[in-house]
């Protein structure tokens, strides 16, 4: 009870020093709060890097996996045209990414093999798919072709060139082809 009064006079009398100390609590708890959002940042930061890193070392496995025609012969032929999106990137597996998906739905429906021949390429731009993947179309006659692509232009992207590219490509295309500009530019 005497240091109870004792701190209470020393409080009243020297109100600087209270202050002082209780400045410093409250520095030291920013700085711990600081602390913590620059380790959260930090963590959520490797997390982000080993993603990144899984995605970047899955575009060569993907490529390779679709570099051979997939499936079964005699049946259908699926032809993919594309950039990352039709190599599946992003997906646990190449064979989980959407064309991979098309054409198991295709073999259950229809009770019909499928083969598919997936030409796209990561990172491919419109212009890439027409001058490396609609050539290589041409000499085929497939059941189904599907094609993504759109994404990686938008690095350089001018509304009308894109406009004409997409011309170039339709006229290319067999009917039937379904087409999706992902993001949507026109």
């Amino acid at each position: 009870s005497d240091q109870r009064t004792a701190a209470s006079t020393a409080r009243r009398i020297f109100p600087v020093a209270r202050t002082s100390r209780h400045n410093v609590t409250r520095k030291r708890e920013r700085s711990l709060r600081g602390q913590l959002m620059e380790a959260c940042c930090v963590g959520a930061l490797a997390v982000w890097a080993v993603k990144l890193l899984r995605v970047t070392r899955s575009v060569d496995s993907y490529r390779q996996y679709w570099a051979v025609p997939r499936g079964e012969t005699d049946g259908l032929l699926y032809v993919a045209l594309g950039d990352s999106a039709a190599q599946g990137v992003g997906a646990s597996q190449p064979e989980l990414g959407y064309v991979g998906l098309l054409a198991e739905h295709m073999r259950q429906r229809t009770g019909k093999p499928v083969e598919v021949l997936n030409l796209s390429r990561s990172g491919a731009t419109l212009q890439d798919l027409i001058r490396d993947q609609l050539p290589r179309l041409a000499a085929l006659t497939p059941d189904v072709v599907t094609g993504a692509i759109g994404g990686n232009d938008i690095l350089h992207y001018d509304g009308a060139q894109f406009a004409r590219d997409v011309c170039t490509l339709t006229d290319g295309l067999p009917a039937g082809t379904a087409i999706a500009d992902v993001p949507y530019f026109m």
